[in-house]
């Protein structure tokens, strides 16, 4: 039943909006003044809640690996995409290494892979996937919302999914960027108020995501990984949004109730 938090930096392709370059590294010192609070805030409640939870148990994978997220889980790389390959030609991403691993410990497991390109916290809940709404295929087709297809897939083969991995968080960005451009450029002080208000509900929806994945599978091991930091030509904005980000993500695993707050501006 182990909830385990992996966080990862990597240079895949993006999805959400890119910050102005002019404004990167005013941008990344927000996020830097940021930081400190939020970690202030789950350190805390780290501590109050030390020693409740059980040491985590590694269960052995089932017959079914289900992968869940956005373009990373999917395999995304911007050159097939612009030669409409089909889904069958994204097999060199890590759902792809990790079921190779998987199958040195169940040869006959079956990958479901969800992953939608473009998908964000709010439309894995909510939808359309942006990926079928633009006519793509994805490697396991669903209707509805991805998290609705999880959980009808969970019930269906109750017992017999493990390990599910989910990533997702990389196009989340725009929530807090876009109500704070106009014309092509960020306002930064906009940015800076409404910062605690989006981690904080960054980690409200993974929350949310990660308690129905748990109740539609209470014996499986889920597997977050971290946010992918794929703004590698702009280092000091994205080193501290994604250590921020992963340090959400890595504490809302552990602990599926939210404890981030919302700090006053």
């Amino acid at each position: 039943m182990a909830l385990t938090a992996v966080w990862k930096l990597s240079y895949a392709m993006n999805d959400g909006l890119l910050p102005i370059a002019g404004e990167k590294s005013r941008l990344g010192l927000i996020i830097h003044r940021v930081y400190p609070l939020l970690v202030v805030s789950v350190l805390a409640a780290e501590m109050a809640a030390g020693g409740r939870n059980s040491p985590a148990k590694l269960n052995p994978p089932q017959n079914y690996y289900l992968a869940l997220g956005d373009s990373i889980t999917y395999g995304y790389q911007a050159l097939k995409a612009q030669a409409n390959l089909p889904p069958s030609a994204y097999n060199t991403g890590y759902v792809d290494a990790f079921a190779t691993r998987l199958r040195q410990i169940r040869p006959n497991i079956t990958v479901v892979n969800y992953g939608c390109p473009g998908e964000s916290t709010d439309s894995f809940v909510n939808g359309p996937c942006p990926w079928t709404a633009t006519g793509h295929q994805l490697h396991s087709a669903f209707s509805g919302t991805q998290l609705q297809a999880a959980i009808e897939f969970l019930r269906a083969y109750r017992g017999h999914v493990s390990p599910i991995t989910l990533t997702l968080s990389g196009n989340d960005l725009p929530i807090l960027l876009n109500p704070c451009t106009a014309g092509g450029q960020i306002d930064l002080s906009c940015v800076q108020a409404n910062a605690p208000t989006f981690i904080a509900g960054l980690a409200e929806r993974i929350s949310g995501i990660l308690r129905q994945l748990r109740l539609a599978a209470p014996d499986a091991d889920i597997i977050v990984t971290g946010a992918w930091d794929s703004y590698v030509t702009m280092v000091t904005f994205a080193d501290p949004y994604a250590g921020l980000v992963c340090y959400v993500l890595r504490t809302t695993a552990i602990h599926p109730t939210p404890v981030i707050r919302r700090w006053p501006t």
